[in-house]
């Protein structure tokens, strides 16, 4: 079996706990890109290489909010799935 665990919130403050948003579980053998939304639909991160990201929009702090994300994935059965998800962020 396989899961996919996308958190809903993350709180990059330098604490050292849950300062980076990024997916998690088993069976996530190939994840093709993972991008992220402000509310007004407009991209903050977007990469098919690094899939973190660390609350920053071109190296300044993200406003505190809801955001969407999108991660493209292949399963174990080589199937490409995608995850849409929201996940708030906090500090």
């Amino acid at each position: 079996g396989y899961n996919v665990f996308i958190p809903n919130t993350f709180s990059p403050n330098g604490d050292g706990t849950n300062d980076v948003f990024y997916p998690r579980g088993n069976g996530l053998f190939t994840i093709r890109s993972m991008t992220v939304f402000n509310r007004w639909g407009g991209v903050v991160y977007n990469s098919n290489v690094l899939f973190s990201w660390n609350g920053e929009i071109n190296s300044v702090d993200a406003d505190v909010g809801v955001y969407v994300c999108l991660i493209s994935y292949k399963n174990m059965e080589g199937r490409l799935l995608t995850i849409k998800n929201s996940v708030t962020l906090v500090r």
